[in-house]
């Protein structure tokens, strides 16, 4: 977030928005959205006979509830707005809360754990109660098993069930003087005659989208969130607004936790609240006002994206509407530390916003010490958030807004001198109002201003320096892109900082060619490397470090030049390192035939004459000299790095040099003997007869010996638009011949 070079803290990310404190502020992708007015209203299909039903999320199926006396199963059918009778779920009554699993139901009647077949409703072996606890809530794992919040003497906990009802795990104590529960010795060591069993509060439970985490809270109490994370065990406290401590809390879970609390005075209206689970920053605050006939809510639930509020008269969907009242929401940055000290004051606070027409934005900030900065801390474990109730604020410059396009706006923290700073964005959207949103937050510390090169008569007067500054700083503003393009082009510029965008640059300033296909983090070493690779440029060394890079280390290189002279027998022949001709039977021992007869892929195609021997041995010398032969262990991806390649050998292999290539990973295109055709053949219905204008026998344009056909690097050549096809007339010695 903080960057020294440019002396600025920067939020724009979700990451940085988290950090502070957020009241009515959602994060959506990397910004800040005032979120949207909500509204109660039935389900259309439903009424009094499903009064107190259990709402559940039914995943492709949709919303499925349980009536709880009745025990009477059934699905809204969403286009034809109706209600679906899915049948009877067989066992005691009433029933306290409804499970749907991929192919299981789970039903939670009594101190009762029931399992039902989703498809034919058949009721299975229930999931066995542990001796001496007590089931308080159940909630599902988002597949077939369920999370179970139990009651014992040994405390409370989290008991993890799978389909088939047994326990999978061990189990996560929730108390905070217990200690860890590894599920059979408490369970060895709980009384069914307790009578603190019976009278420890209860608790709801629910698990977010993905499963990662669950929370648990006290419905009557509510004075703390439970947040346990299912992969390590550990449990977050979070502090709830003391709102929820005025009635019952109703809980649900998706992405955020969402409560509901509906007020002992059995008043029309319902507090509603989401929290992020990470933090407990309140995303949202809102009193609902419930329909009439709906009664008093009893359960909630989340069903795709929308929340479902069952009540004493029937179900309703919580959903978006127009505000009828006004709104507001704060953004509170974490404690800012300037880097220089107290030497200077703060310079200015730079937010990037849409502000509806309507809509009005207040800055204020607060500084102080580290001292202050500790002794503020809100018990939330986040460094540096604190009370804003105990900070003396001083108001800035307040906004109104007149668009919907993004706009920057700027307040000078004129006065602000402390070490530390608190920056606190208030946003009001009247009724009716389209939402806002924060998408960049700049608050910078002292950096350069203009006024500082006018002449010193402009700051003699405090009050004139100040005006000055308030014409200057739009100016500054304008410019600062300038200056910042400027003041950060050394780091741009440096191997180790420069940002991804700038690396394809650099190297090809630096005689790389265009390489903006590899990842970030190759072109990255590649920059790092850069004198070192150039330095070694021409070289089999230099050859074999910038493929190691490009390729991940699956590369290798030989040099024709490390192998062995090659020699030919006779008086006629060439001397080879300063060596005379060899004669056979006195100078030599003949193991075999060599030269050996050619063979297309090993033949090098030049000026010499083709049949079963190469006489030609200055040529041949000469091509064995000049020759780099490059494997490449490269599957899937060769069709990325095959172009790369190609302009990296163009750059770093010398112009006199052979190239051969050879990709021993998974085959990709055409190959002869594989899909591609140099001539008809028997069976194909041209008896042998060569097929002239089939597109498929041409080696021409794209399909290069080798490229195509994994023979060499070279294109055959072409003559008068003829295709290139294997002779199959008589042949003149050993070995094909190419015609």
């Amino acid at each position: 977030m903080p960057s020294v070079e440019e002396r600025v803290y920067d939020f724009r990310t979700a990451a940085h928005w988290r950090a502070g404190v957020r009241r009515g502020l959602q994060v959506r992708g990397d910004r800040l959205v005032v979120p949207d007015a909500l509204t109660v209203r039935p389900v259309g299909g439903t009424g009094s006979a499903d009064g107190g039903a259990l709402p559940a999320a039914g995943g492709c199926a949709g919303l499925t509830w349980l009536r709880p006396r009745s025990r009477e199963l059934a699905r809204l059918l969403a286009e034809e707005q109706a209600v679906a009778e899915l049948g009877v779920l067989e066992g005691p009554a009433p029933a306290r809360r409804l499970v749907v699993g991929r192919s299981l139901l789970w039903v939670l009647a009594g101190d009762d754990l029931e399992r039902h077949d989703a498809r034919t409703l058949q009721r299975l072996t229930p999931a066995a109660v542990p001796t001496g606890w007590r089931v308080s809530d159940v909630t599902g794992d988002g597949a077939d098993g369920v999370w179970v919040v139990e009651l014992g003497r040994a405390g409370r906990r989290l008991r993890h069930v799978d389909c088939w009802g047994r326990t999978c795990r061990d189990t996560i104590a929730l108390d905070r003087t217990d200690g860890p529960d590894s599920g059979p010795a408490a369970d060895a060591g709980a009384d069914t005659s307790d009578p603190a069993v019976g009278d420890r509060a209860e608790l709801s439970v629910a698990a977010g989208a993905t499963g990662a985490w669950i929370a648990v809270v006290d419905p009557d109490a509510s004075t703390e969130l439970l947040v346990v994370d299912t992969s390590t065990a550990a449990v977050t406290r979070i502090p709830l607004d003391p709102v929820h401590r005025r009635g019952r809390t109703l809980l649900a879970a998706d992405t955020v936790v969402h409560l509901l609390t509906v007020a002992d005075d059995r008043s029309a209206g319902v507090v509603y609240q989401s929290l992020d689970p990470r933090t407990g920053d309140v995303e949202d605050h809102q009193v609902l006002t419930l329909p009439r006939g709906l009664g008093r809510p009893t359960s909630l639930a989340v069903e795709g994206t929308t929340l479902v509020l069952g009540g004493s008269g029937g179900l309703a969907h919580i959903v978006a509407a127009p505000a009828t009242e006004p709104r507001r929401a704060t953004f509170i940055t974490p404690a800012l530390v300037s880097p220089l000290g107290p030497v200077a004051p703060w310079d200015r606070a730079e937010v990037d916003v849409v502000l509806p027409a309507g809509t009005t934005l207040e800055i204020s900030w607060a500084t102080g010490d580290p001292s202050l900065a500790a002794s503020l801390l809100d018990g939330r474990s986040r460094a540096g958030v604190v009370d804003e109730q105990r900070l003396t604020w001083r108001r800035g410059a307040t906004y109104r807004g007149s668009t919907d396009s993004p706009e920057r706006l700027v307040d000078l923290l004129d006065g602000a001198d402390g070490t530390t700073l608190w920056l606190r964005l208030e946003l009001a959207v009247p009724a009716g109002g389209p939402a806002s949103e924060l998408a960049r937050l700049r608050v910078r510390y002292p950096g350069t201003s203009y006024l500082d090169h006018l002449p010193a008569i402009y700051r003699e007067d405090p009050r004139g320096a100040d005006e000055l500054r308030r014409l200057l700083a739009p100016y500054e503003v304008l410019l600062d892109g300038i200056d910042e393009t400027l003041d950060a082009l050394p780091a741009r510029l440096d191997p180790v900082t420069a940002d991804d965008g700038w690396s394809d640059y650099l190297l090809g300033w630096l005689g790389f060619p265009p390489l903006g296909e590899l990842p970030a983090h190759v072109r990255r070493d590649l920059l790092v490397r850069a004198a070192e690779i150039l330095d070694l440029r021409g070289t089999r060394t230099g050859l074999e470090l910038v493929l190691d890079l490009v390729t991940g280390g699956r590369a290798s290189v030989e040099d024709s030049a490390d192998e062995p002279a090659g020699w030919f027998l006779g008086a006629h022949a060439a001397p080879s390192v300063g060596a005379e001709p060899a004669r056979l039977g006195a100078d030599t021992v003949a193991l075999g035939q060599l030269p050996r007869p050619p063979r297309a892929g090993a033949l090098v195609l030049g000026t010499a004459r083709l049949g079963p021997t190469c006489a030609d041995p200055v040529a041949m010398l000469a091509y064995r000299a000049r020759t780099v032969r490059i494997t490449l262990a490269v599957g899937p991806d060769r069709t990325e790095l095959e172009p790369l390649l190609d302009r990296l050998l163009d750059v770093f292999v010398p112009a006199h040099c052979r190239v051969e290539v050879r990709w021993t990973g998974a085959a990709g295109g055409r190959r002869l003997g594989g899909g591609l055709r140099l001539a008809g053949g028997p069976g194909d219905g041209t008896d042998g007869a060569v097929i002239a204008d089939s597109d498929d026998s041409r080696l021409a344009g794209a399909d290069q010996l080798g490229a195509t056909t994994r023979l060499g690097r070279w294109p055959l050549p072409v003559t008068a638009g003829a295709p290139i096809v294997l002779d199959r007339a008589a042949r003149p010695g050993p070995g094909p011949r190419l015609q």
